[in-house]
């Protein structure tokens, strides 16, 4: 990284470098590389020189502070910036936009490819034709985990007023779990939205304890009310 910006220049009024030390500069120009702005270069316009100076000199302390934070934010995760640059490249998503409907279509084309049983696909087919109905047209790396678990939250039965039942939410929660694993070995996104998103308790079936000996259908030798 460059850590240096040059000399102010002076201008005229049109912009254009003035070399002529005796004359009067219209104003002062500052280039700021890129390596100081951290996006693209630019051209800053001072009154006077030492405005010009005092400017560069606060850009370049504020970018090498940012550096030595970085640095030691580094270290106290026992990385050096090199161990960083390699988990980035690990865990960031390449730069491709891919929708939700995109990915599910796609994630379905790789379970025909894999001989899936037609009754699983009809079943991912459907559970996913609800999720793009929510998100279809987002990005895969715009959905954040407490977007997908007010989803599970909000699923309905079929009269679309009763709550899911709790094996169904299990159920989409494995389906959107396996959906963004696909995203994210395609390079989709950096991290699996749905992987930490807790499955909610099944129901318990009530055991009934018969006191009444003469309500169980069983023989009184064979049954242990009594």
């Amino acid at each position: 990284m460059k850590d240096h910006i040059r000399p102010p220049v002076k201008v005229d009024a049109k912009g254009r470098v003035v070399a002529d030390q005796q004359v009067r500069a219209h104003r002062w120009r500052l280039n700021v590389p890129a390596s100081i702005t951290g996006t693209k270069k630019q051209r800053l316009f001072f009154k006077t020189e030492g405005e010009a100076k005092k400017q560069g000199a606060s850009l370049i302390q504020a970018r090498l502070g940012a550096g030595r934070d970085l640095l030691e934010r580094l270290r106290s995760r026992g990385m050096s910036v090199a161990d960083a640059i390699e988990y980035a490249l690990k865990h960031a998503p390449t730069k491709i936009s891919v929708d939700i409907n995109h990915a599910c279509e796609a994630y379905l084309d790789s379970k025909r490819e894999g001989n899936s049983k037609v009754r699983y696909l009809a079943g991912l087919k459907s559970q996913f034709s609800h999720f793009q109905a929510d998100f279809g047209k987002r990005t895969v790396d715009s959905i954040s985990k407490d977007e997908l678990q007010k989803f599970i939250r909000d699923l309905t039965a079929k009269d679309g007023d009763t709550p899911a039942a709790p094996k169904t939410r299990i159920n989409f929660i494995i389906t959107l779990k396996a959906l963004f694993n696909f995203a994210v070995s395609e390079g989709w996104r950096g991290e699996n939205p749905a992987a930490q998103i807790p499955r909610p308790k099944l129901d318990e079936v009530t055991i009934e304890i018969l006191a009444d000996p003469s309500r169980c259908r069983h023989s009184s030798a064979n049954c242990g009310a009594g």
